[in-house]
């Protein structure tokens, strides 16, 4: 009889001078970090900022920073976020403590996915800060998105929870579109030119 004692690790992503390695752009660099992680390890950030960044994430993983890490997304990725976090492998991955900015797509995108947490980041994207589909029990809280299409779009997903975000100078500060179990509560939304967009959608409080 043979008995698992591994258990989950801290994984450090250094600052961008540690990633050199000829041929790898420093996405691809840090995607292969991120690939060699086990289910239940911490992803920490320790650079103050990181550019040409676009990371999948399909499997489970704590992903943080404690300094206020600021990436700014690829304008040349096909998957147009920072953050993609697909799939049911990845049920339980938590993202926080980001300043997160891109200029040609989502800051955080979640995709046929369930029990994610995005929390205490601050988003400026080109279309949605965090972007919701075909996702369950989900959580975004006490996040700061400005400046975007969509400060939280979710689409064609179920229980999510939206709790004590800011939500300033969006086009759109929430949409929802067929999405429903919707608990919006004590959020900022201010200076948007639309704060709560609704289509297809019920059992919202």
């Amino acid at each position: 009889m043979s008995i698992n004692t591994a258990t989950a690790k801290t994984i450090n992503i250094n600052d961008v001078s540690s990633y050199n390695q000829t041929g790898l752009s420093l996405s691809e660099q840090i995607q292969k970090i991120i690939d060699t992680a086990t289910s239940g390890d911490t992803i920490k950030f320790l650079g103050s900022f990181y550019e040409d960044l676009t990371l999948t994430i399909n499997k489970k993983l704590n992903i943080i920073s404690n300094s206020g890490t600021t990436i700014r997304g690829s304008d040349s990725s096909l998957l147009k976020t920072i953050f993609f976090i697909n799939g049911s492998s990845a049920s339980g991955t938590t993202i926080s403590g980001f300043n997160l900015d891109n200029e040609d797509g989502n800051g955080i995108t979640l995709n046929n996915t369930k029990n994610i947490k995005v929390s205490k980041n601050n988003i400026t994207a080109k279309d949605s800060g965090v972007s919701v589909s075909k996702s369950s029990n989900i959580t975004i809280n006490n996040n700061n998105i400005t400046k975007s299409d969509e400060g939280i779009s979710l689409k064609d997903s179920n229980n999510i929870y939206v709790e004590n975000n800011k939500l300033d100078n969006n086009n759109e500060g929430i949409s929802l579109d067929s999405t429903n179990n919707v608990d919006i509560k004590s959020n900022n939304i201010t200076n948007n030119k639309n704060g709560i967009s609704l289509k297809s959608t019920k059992k919202q409080t």
